[in-house]
């Protein structure tokens, strides 16, 4: 979506990905390795053509890119950092250009780091996100399913108030704890809480496009640095009903495209009181509009040309 983005306003990007991948139209495209393989393997094959570009954003986990800046400090890096902040200190560069996707992951990795943050929001293709004013009578969980997502809570809140939700989400990778997804699985009975794990993006579209609303339970100290799935409901005029950390509290307006609650038990209190119901789907398809992949693109390039211009940070 970036590269799209980017290409969009005129610009010239080169994605750099595992091999397989596909660019959008206006990108180039360089490929590296297998999936699975590490980021050091990928890292020698594209090492020597960084010079060959203006700027390098990268979102790589493991960030080698840094060890080409420190070898050719003539090298403009930007990074954006997609989890809550896996590194104890700051690359050995004079500046980071670190980036966030929200101002609460910003502050967060800031405060971890002692290094200034910038941050821009992701972004979505709303056209891939098709509006449904009707809804259906089940909630929904939609996460990578493991506990400081707080799965094992929803189950819990389904069974205790006797209402109606599925489990969508990564089962197999990303996830700290293999045998959390075959507890979760064990606890649902089919029909007050019914588990899917991994489905496709065709399942996924039509389980948001009718679900009465979307649950979020991230557990401190967990924090919930975006909240990708609470945009994909929003676009598709699901309200969300979430716990108040990281991003979520960016994405979501309580008591306008959703509920933002600060405890488990608020929470409890919005299903058995069905306050949804007073939310209206065209706020939450409205409010989507604020974090499309074009926006994303523009904030981005604002960020690129503040490096190239040399005021970085």
């Amino acid at each position: 979506m970036l590269g799209k983005g980017l290409a969009g306003l005129g610009q010239e990007p080169t994605i750099i990905a595992a091999k397989g991948s596909r660019a959008p139209e206006g990108c180039g495209l360089i490929e590296t390795v297998d999936v699975g393989k590490s980021e050091e393997e990928a890292y020698k094959i594209y090492k020597e053509k960084l010079a060959e570009f203006d700027i390098i954003h990268t979102h790589s986990w493991q960030k080698w890119e840094y060890l080409a800046k420190a070898e050719n400090s003539k090298l403009k890096i930007i990074s954006t950092t997609h989890s809550q902040c896996p590194y104890q200190r700051a690359p050995p560069v004079q500046y980071a250009n670190f980036c966030a996707v929200s101002d609460a992951h910003a502050q967060y990795m800031s405060n971890k780091l002692g290094i200034p943050i910038r941050f821009v929001h992701n972004g979505i293709d709303l056209s891939l996100y098709p509006f449904q004013a009707e809804k259906g009578d089940r909630y929904l969980s939609l996460n990578r399913i493991m506990a400081e997502k707080g799965i094992h809570i929803f189950v819990d809140l389904m069974r205790r108030l006797r209402v109606q939700g599925d489990i969508v989400g990564e089962d197999r990778h990303l996830i700290s704890d293999l045998t959390y997804p075959t507890r979760i699985q064990n606890a649902c009975d089919g029909l007050l809480c019914r588990y899917w794990g991994r489905i496709s993006n065709e399942q996924k579209l039509k389980l948001l496009q009718n679900a009465k609303a979307l649950i979020c339970l991230p557990l401190e100290p967990y924090i919930e640095v975006f909240g990708l799935s609470a945009l994909e409901a929003l676009a598709v005029g699901t309200p969300v009903i979430t716990l108040r950390s990281g991003g979520l509290a960016e994405i979501v307006e309580d008591g306008i495209s959703g509920i933002i609650c600060d405890t488990t038990e608020q929470i409890e209190q919005v299903i058995k009181e069905d306050k949804v119901r007073d939310l209206n789907p065209a706020d939450c398809s409205k409010r989507a509009e604020q974090f499309t992949y074009k926006i994303m693109a523009e904030k981005y390039l604002s960020l690129y040309t503040d490096i190239t211009n040399g005021m970085e940070w």
